[in-house]
């Protein structure tokens, strides 16, 4: 796995903050990495509640889910400077976001989803 070969190389962080996650990598990160403490941070309590049960059947005791709106979000707790970066990061993504969707009642921005592909080579056009 990619990522696995990537954490080998750059130790993971004790403490690690995680916003906006589906679950897959934060139950990932602390099975194998099981001295780390990790938090994840998601606006779902269905998420937080399926992860949680993932964490009881598969032993997992270093990951601690929060359910919070991010723009509300407040711990005393540090993490690596890495989540701090994140955390602006997003907080730019989301102010863009709800900047630009905004405008004129939405009616200004259209979000698309494109797969470009490259033409084959030897063939006629």
């Amino acid at each position: 796995m990619a990522l696995e070969k990537l954490l080998e190389r750059d130790a993971l962080p004790d403490t690690l903050l995680r916003v906006g996650i589906r679950g897959s990598l934060s139950l990932w990160l602390a099975e194998h990495y099981p001295g780390a403490r990790i938090t994840g941070v998601s606006n779902s309590a269905t998420q937080r509640q399926y992860i949680e049960s993932e964490c009881a059947r598969r032993d997992i005791q270093n990951l601690r889910i929060l359910t919070c709106d991010m723009n509300r979000f407040a711990t005393a707790e540090a993490f690596e400077r890495e989540a701090t970066r994140w955390w602006v990061y997003w907080r730019v993504f989301y102010m863009a976001c709800a900047e630009l969707w905004g405008l004129r009642a939405g009616q200004e921005w259209l979000v698309s989803h494109y797969l470009f592909r490259r033409p084959i080579t030897g063939r006629p056009r």
